[in-house]
C-alpha cells in the first residue's frame, strides 16, 4: 500500500504459462529461481513506510498477502 507503486517493477509470477514447460519438474524449477533472483533485488524500506509482500515471498504468519503493514524500524541488509 505504499503511495510509491512506480518503484516496484518486479514482475509477476504466472503458472499460468506452463505451456513453456515439458513436465511439472521444469514449471517448478522456473518458478524457484524466479523466487531466488527476486531475493537478491534491494529495496530501502523507511520507518513508518506501508508495504505488502511480495508475491511468493511471504515468511510469516501475519500479515497475510495483499494486507498491508508498516515498516517499524530502519534496517540495513548487508
Amino acid at each position: 500500500m505504499h503511495s510509491d507503486r512506480g518503484d516496484r517493477n518486479f514482475p509477476t509470477i504466472r503458472l499460468a504459462d506452463a505451456s513453456n514447460f515439458n513436465s511439472p519438474t521444469e514449471l517448478h524449477r522456473h518458478k524457484l529461481k524466479e523466487l531466488a533472483e527476486r531475493i537478491d533485488l534491494f529495496h530501502s524500506f523507511t520507518k513508518g513506510q506501508f508495504v505488502e509482500w511480495k508475491p511468493g515471498r511471504k515468511n510469516r504468519k501475519f500479515p497475510d498477502y495483499g494486507e498491508p503493514a508498516i515498516v517499524t524500524a530502519d534496517r540495513c541488509r548487508a
